[in-house]
């Protein structure tokens, strides 16, 4: 919505199989254009399609998802998102589906997105894409202290460790304080995010980085509202 867009990790669950791409991308610019009509719905969703890569929009349009790639959903999805221009965008591995070129064109997209104003947090495994595109970046080091992520962190120079307290300020996107998740594994309880804060100012790029299992995505749908913290 205009507040924040959510790009998740699996493109095909943001999608209704039964409707064509065009009319599912125009909903999406309904929701912040509410008397905008028919030919600017369409010409918005073309000019999106456009920007995402797609050289026959029009034919994209007229598409369902499941005659598409995974890695077409995938930009399916960040058009989705940049239709509606959020003030804050969380994405959730957004370019794990994508060819190299197609990686390139949307994190280039997330950077044009955050140099107009638009604050973006990034989850990725990939620290080359954390580093491409933020001026923070924040390793999970999970439950495992595995060889991956030692390297991960020996390699972060800007922003070492988990999360750490920062100072608020009133013009702060977002400001998590103290937030932490606990799940129960049969008998066993799994610490999966411990004493998490942050603040995110308008225009920054905040990444978050770790291995499998770490709680970057568990951490992004508590934001996103999707889970409840403890």
């Amino acid at each position: 919505g205009r507040k924040i867009g959510y790009l998740l990790q699996e493109p095909y669950t943001c999608f209704d199989p039964l409707m064509k791409v065009g009319v599912q991308l125009e909903e999406s610019y309904c929701i912040v254009n509410r008397t905008s009509g028919k030919r600017e719905r369409r010409r918005a969703v073309l000019n999106v399609l456009n920007l995402v890569g797609f050289s026959d929009a029009e034919h994209i349009y007229n598409m369902y998802p499941g005659e598409l790639s995974g890695g077409m959903c995938q930009r399916l999805m960040a058009a989705n998102v940049f239709i509606q221009n959020p003030e804050l965008i969380i994405a959730d591995e957004p370019c794990s589906s994508l060819d190299t070129h197609s990686r390139l064109l949307v994190l280039n997209l997330f950077r044009q997105y955050v140099s107009n104003g638009g604050t973006l947090i990034i989850i990725t495994h990939d620290i080359r894409e954390a580093e491409y595109l933020t001026e923070e970046v924040i390793s999970f080091d999970g439950k495992n202290k595995s060889d991956y992520n030692r390297e991960l962190c020996s390699v972060i120079t800007k922003n070492r460790g988990l999360l750490q307290a920062v100072t608020a300020s009133d013009d702060s996107v977002l400001k998590v304080r103290g937030l932490s998740k606990t799940y129960k594994n049969g008998r066993k309880y799994v610490k999966a995010l411990d004493n998490i804060s942050f603040d995110l100012k308008p225009g920054k790029v905040l990444g978050v980085v770790g291995a499998e299992g770490s709680g970057k995505t568990t951490l992004l749908n508590i934001i996103g509202g999707l889970d409840r913290y403890d």
